[in-house]
């Protein structure tokens, strides 16, 4: 196991590794939400960076449990088994995040949607979006006078 993987989050019994060969995730197709909660987020540096983790912001807190608990992220036809913290007042994934972030490729800029499929065992769907798949006109998103919409 790598020791930098997880080091900025609690030491947990997280499984690092994905079940399935590399190669399949990235052919990974964007489907509708099934209607369970979800979660978005445009990646940016700390999630694909050190401390590599995804923090949750307080609206989602109601369907997450209020322990440290084990996650695992589906992506394709592979899954990510990592360490779900909740110590004081901020909520995360961290210990295995790292090597998803790695595995998947993501990006800064990239978007992500985590939909939690089922609460009792902590299971979330994920979806990237890739950066540069919305067409953007030249003139447009350069200023907060010229913002980019999306129908």
């Amino acid at each position: 196991m790598d020791s930098s993987r997880g080091k900025n989050c609690e030491s947990g019994d997280a499984e690092l590794s994905p079940t399935e060969p590399p190669a399949s995730a990235e052919k990974n197709e964007i489907v509708p939400l099934s209607g369970k909660p979800f979660l978005t987020f445009v990646v940016s540096w700390s999630h694909v960076h050190d401390p590599y983790q995804v923090l949750f912001p307080k609206r989602f807190y109601p369907f997450l449990p209020a322990t440290c608990v084990p996650v695992t992220l589906s992506y394709g036809n592979r899954t990510w088994k990592m360490k779900y913290s909740c110590k004081g007042i901020l909520r995360r994934l961290c210990s295995g995040w790292k090597n998803f972030a790695l595995d998947t490729d993501l990006k800064v800029g990239d978007g992500c949607v985590l939909e939690l499929m089922d609460s009792n065992n902590i299971l979330f769907k994920v979806q990237i979006l890739r950066r540069g798949v919305v067409p953007v006109k030249r003139d447009k998103g350069l200023s907060c006078d010229a913002p980019i919409s999306i129908d």
